[in-house]
């Protein structure tokens, strides 16, 4: 019981973070929420999705915490646990994902995100794949809002392409070597099911957290 408190309690923390600091409110979807059911999920989107960056946030933060207070014990365990995280690249925007994304279903969120996270095509043939799934799910405003988005990926790359086109032949070299042992381990992921992904992320994120408390423990002294 007293466990559950504290976990209560940490999750109030989260959501209220910096909340009585005026000039950086800490507002958007939580972290945890990755953590949660997708009803849930879905709801606390469904309260973040039209906040607007730089305005006051308190009636969603108190939206938020009215469904953290109704989390059972069960869901409060899990959305406290190791949060894994995509790739900086991830197609994303802030907390709310693209805005083309926005005000469409699950169904087709759900295609644009495996899309983006499948990485057994070339860079040309998942561009290809954006504009078809784009042309066949979007609506005119949405599919406007996705050609901006495009762009804006395809000026980022090609300024990444030129920092890479000016590394010296040793560095070019070792960036391909990395890049297609990042893609081979993408790719071996892809082929898991969930259980295996799940096992390995425990195996770890268990890891991890030995590591860390033997370098506290090593310098508890300072």
């Amino acid at each position: 019981m007293k466990q559950l408190l504290l976990l209560g309690i940490f999750l109030i923390v989260a959501v209220s973070a910096r909340k009585n600091n005026k000039h950086h409110p800490r507002c958007g979807l939580p972290p945890f929420a990755e953590n949660l059911s997708d009803d849930i999920k879905e709801k606390l989107g469904k309260i973040w999705e039209n906040y607007e960056v730089g305005t006051d946030c308190k009636e969603q933060r108190d939206a938020t915490q009215q469904i953290v207070d109704n989390l059972t014990p069960e869901q409060k365990i899990r959305a406290l646990r190791p949060i894994h995280h995509e790739p900086k690249h991830h197609l994303g925007h802030g907390h709310h994902g693209p805005k083309f994304l926005r005000n469409t279903t699950k169904e087709v969120r759900h295609q644009f995100y495996s899309l983006w996270k499948n990485q057994t095509l070339t860079r040309d043939e998942k561009t290809k794949a954006f504009d078809e799934l784009a042309n066949k799910t979007l609506d005119a405003d949405q599919l406007e809002e996705y050609k901006k988005f495009a762009e804006e990926i395809k000026k980022r790359q090609a300024e990444f392409q030129k920092r890479v086109d000016q590394l010296s032949p040793e560095a070019r070299g070792a960036y391909e070597k990395l890049n297609e042992l990042k893609n081979q381990k993408a790719r071996i992921f892809t082929d898991l099911s969930d259980s295996a992904k799940e096992e390995l992320h425990q195996l770890w994120n268990g890891n991890r957290r030995w590591a860390k408390r033997k370098f506290v423990r090593k310098h508890k002294k300072f």
